[in-house]
């Protein structure tokens, strides 16, 4: 994204916007592990400990795909990739309602836990709607943003696999330190090949002779 800035086809604002959801995000997904620390016992501040990364990582689970579809349609990305017209549509779509898919699971838990419930599926009535409502967007959510992304990532790579840009990282910007231990494992290298050539040169010479 770097080269693009230099290019000209992103904007520097654009830029810091993604990096802060990408650091956002994995903050979050760091913070999800406390999920596993914690069981709730009651509706108090354990459960809230225990199920509040869960709804930050959905936030960040949006903010990724949202900052996806900013990357591709700002640095031209996509039409580079010759995609039709509707796609950046279709993406606006899936974020909407993807959206929708976290909103419609955060408020029925939070009303649950209101209500005095540990948990959604131990709520007094397990056929009230905010429960259905919240088993139903908590499915979808899976399927949303942890099933269709790498199905649709695959579909991209399958029909688009020669004009895909690659990630290249020049010397330059690597350390130096690290540039000099990998120019002495390459020149190791090519010393063991050429000592193992020359061994194998003597072995037929002295083959022939006898």
């Amino acid at each position: 994204m770097e080269a693009e800035v230099a290019a000209g086809t992103l904007a520097e604002n654009v830029l810091g916007y993604i990096k802060y959801v990408y650091m956002f995000a994995l903050f979050c997904y760091c913070f999800f592990v406390t999920v596993f620390t914690i069981k709730p016992q009651a509706a108090d501040i354990t459960l809230l400990m225990h199920t509040a990364p869960y709804l930050v990582l959905q936030g960040a689970c949006f903010f990724l795909a949202l900052a996806k579809v900013v990357h591709g349609i700002k640095s031209g990305y996509w039409e580079r990739l010759d995609f039709p017209e509707w796609f950046a549509t279709a993406n606006y779509v899936y974020c909407g309602v993807g959206l929708v898919i976290v909103l419609a699971h955060a408020l029925p838990f939070t009303y649950l836990c209101l209500d005095g419930n540990c948990f959604p599926t131990e709520a007094a009535d397990p056929t009230s709607a905010a429960v259905i409502a919240f088993l139903i967007f908590d499915r979808l959510f899976l399927i949303w943003f942890f099933i269709l992304p790498p199905l649709l990532d695959g579909a991209v790579i399958y029909y688009r696999y020669g004009r895909l840009e690659g990630l290249h990282i020049t010397l330059s910007e690597m350390n130096p330190k690290l540039v000099a231990e990998l120019d002495k494992e390459a020149d190791e290298r090519e010393c063991a090949r050429e000592e193992a050539r020359e061994e194998a040169r003597q072995s037929l010479i002295f083959e022939n002779d006898a």
